[in-house]
């Protein structure tokens, strides 16, 4: 199934750690891609473990910006598919 909206599908992927800890203290690169427009959204976190709090954050920000919603977050291991309660 293709985007036919913005915000439709989202798709998000946690890149390996890094050799090497950013200034911040972060190691892990986190990704946000909107299927239809191909915008993309990077966060640096420090872990793993952080992905589904920048991901409650991501989601209130960008659908107040865009007026809409996230239909489905497809990742390297599930697609979820909304409304779910955060």
């Amino acid at each position: 199934m293709k985007s036919k909206q913005q915000l439709e599908i989202v798709h998000s992927n946690v890149c390996e750690p890094f050799e090497v800890k950013s200034l911040g203290g972060n190691c892990y690169l986190l990704t946000f891609i909107d299927e239809l427009t191909k915008y993309m959204w990077i966060y640096l976190i420090e872990r793993k473990s952080d992905v589904f709090t920048r991901f409650t954050k991501f989601k209130m920000q960008v659908e107040k910006q865009v007026e809409r919603t996230i239909k489905k977050l497809r990742t390297d291991v599930d697609v979820i598919t909304f409304p779910l309660n955060l």
